[in-house]
């Protein structure tokens, strides 16, 4: 995702990574996983489709490619051509406050203490909730709606929107949640601090171990995290089954700093901040494969559909712009 919540201290906050099994389901989403076997991708090399502002989050859906920077939401077609403006949203700072998820027709972002909605094609935006009570970090959509949630804590504060008004579901979230996804009824998520982690409702809180969680990708059965740098060595991507518990590491500990992460039938896709690479392991932990490198660039967001890759390469040079770029998985 994303976030340098290290640097920022008690400033956790959402990460910027999307998911596609070939139909769209972005690494918020909470809709069944679907697997549409591989096609050819468009572009047969490492291709940039569009210039960003400080982009960190993206998401791929239904041909185009979204993403959040401090102007607001753009798009791209997959297949290449101009990027269009779909909202603007109020000024944020990078890594921001700001957080989007794509909810039917619409585009939905958060802003600290504002959360609304634009047409995915385009328009200005409108509340959902103007002036929230307090500075929310993340937005996740599921089949029943929409919850956000603090990161900031100490004691971290989830939420359901009902008509416009939060209900509030617990008070005991993990200080410096990271990501959540919604599955059903039960929200998954991951701290910085804390792990990846499972939330019931009745059910209460459920951890899997102490790797901390930088991004969070979903496959309908396992979570996959990119580790965040919080303790101080080298880093890895891990594997978790809520149903066995505990996390197991899928490369080796070898990274200074992770980016996003995504998902395919077969393998987990995650960026590099250390040197702009995007790579690609199996599930299983094997065949770790650099597939590009953007040179002095900071690979972020992360998504794949049904044949390609998509990343966010964040300039270290200019250190407030980036680019959008695509490969073949």
């Amino acid at each position: 995702m994303r976030r340098l919540s290290a640097w920022l201290g008690s400033l956790a906050l959402a990460c910027g990574a999307r998911t596609e099994l070939g139909v769209p389901v972005s690494s918020d989403a909470g809709t069944d996983v679907v697997v549409i076997p591989p096609t050819h991708c468009t572009f047969d090399v490492p291709t940039q489709l569009a210039t960003t502002g400080s982009a960190d989050e993206i998401i791929v859906q239904d041909g185009f490619v979204y993403w959040i920077d401090e102007q607001g939401i753009h798009r791209v077609a997959t297949s290449g051509g101009s990027a269009m403006s779909v909202t603007t949203t109020p000024p944020g700072f990078w890594p921001a406050y700001d957080h989007f998820v794509i909810d039917g027709p619409d585009v939905v972002w958060l802003m600290g203490q504002e959360l609304g909605k634009a047409p995915l094609g385009g328009g200005p935006s409108q509340p959902i909730i103007s002036s929230l009570a307090i500075y929310y970090t993340g937005v996740v959509v599921g089949s029943s709606g929409l919850w956000v949630w603090e990161g900031g804590g100490p004691a971290c504060q989830l939420s359901q929107v009902v008509g416009g008004n939060l209900d509030v579901l617990t008070t005991s979230l993990p200080f410096s949640t990271e990501q959540m996804i919604v599955v059903g009824s039960t929200l998954y998520g991951g701290s910085a601090n804390n792990g990846a982690f499972m939330f019931t409702g009745s059910g209460g809180l459920m951890s899997f171990g102490t790797a901390a969680v930088a991004d969070l990708a979903w496959d309908g059965t396992a979570l996959f995290f990119t580790e965040y740098p919080g303790s101080g060595g080298k880093l890895s991507v891990w594997r978790v089954t809520p149903e066995a518990g505990g996390a197991t590491a899928i490369t080796p500990a070898s990274y200074g700093s992770l980016g996003g992460i995504a998902v395919t039938q077969e393998n987990v896709y995650f960026g590099s901040r250390d040197d702009g690479s995007v790579e690609r392991v199996g599930k299983d932990g094997t065949a770790l494969t650099v597939i590009h490198d953007v040179p002095d660039t900071q690979a972020i967001g992360v998504a794949v559909d049904a044949s390609c890759v998509y990343w966010v390469a964040f300039d270290n040079a200019t250190n407030d712009s980036g680019s959008i770029w695509v490969a073949p998985q």
